[in-house]
C-alpha cells in the first residue's frame, strides 16, 4: 500500500491536518537544508517517516486536549445545573465514554509510540519544529 493510500483511510478532517502538517514539515526541512548539496538533503522516505511520526505525536496531543476541553465543558454545564449535554446523538456527562474518548484513543496511540521508542516525545512535548529537526537527524543517521 502506498503512503498516500494510508492517509486516505483517515477521516477527512484528519487528512487535512496531516497534509497541512506535511507541508509545514517539508518547508521547514527544505529551509534548514537549503545550503546543503542535493545529495546530503533529506530523502523522500525519511521525510515521509518524519511526517508520519510527528503526525502521530501531534494527534496524541490533539486527542488529549480534546478530552481536557470536554471535561471543562461538562464541568461548566454542571456548575449551571445541567448534568449533561448532547452533540448530535452523543451524550457528554460526568466522565462518561464520550467525554473520555480522546484520552482513550490517545492512550492506545501513546502505547504504540512508547513501544517504538518515541514515548519521550509524548511525555515531554517539545515544539513541532524542534521535534521535526531532531527526528530528521535521528532518521538520517540511522
Amino acid at each position: 500500500m502506498r503512503y498516500s493510500d494510508l492517509i486516505k483511510l483517515l477521516p477527512s478532517n484528519l487528512q487535512k491536518r496531516f497534509w497541512s502538517l506535511a507541508q509545514y514539515i517539508r518547508v521547514l526541512i527544505e529551509n534548514d537544508e537549503q545550503d546543503l548539496p542535493r545529495r546530503k538533503r533529506t530523502r523522500r522516505d525519511t521525510l515521509d517517516a518524519v511526517t508520519t511520526i510527528v503526525f502521530a505525536i501531534t494527534l496524541s496531543r490533539f486527542l488529549h486536549d480534546g478530552t481536557a476541553a470536554a471535561i471543562r465543558a461538562v464541568d461548566a454545564f454542571k456548575e449551571v445545573g445541567l448534568d449533561s449535554f448532547f452533540i448530535g446523538t452523543a451524550e457528554f456527562s460526568g466522565r462518561n465514554e464520550n467525554v473520555m474518548l480522546g484520552d482513550t484513543l490517545a492512550g492506545k496511540l501513546d502505547i504504540i509510540l512508547s513501544q517504538t521508542g518515541l514515548g519521550d516525545y509524548v511525555e515531554e512535548p517539545e515544539p513541532i519544529w524542534s521535534m521535526t529537526l531532531t527526528l530528521r537527524d535521528l532518521l538520517k543517521n540511522a
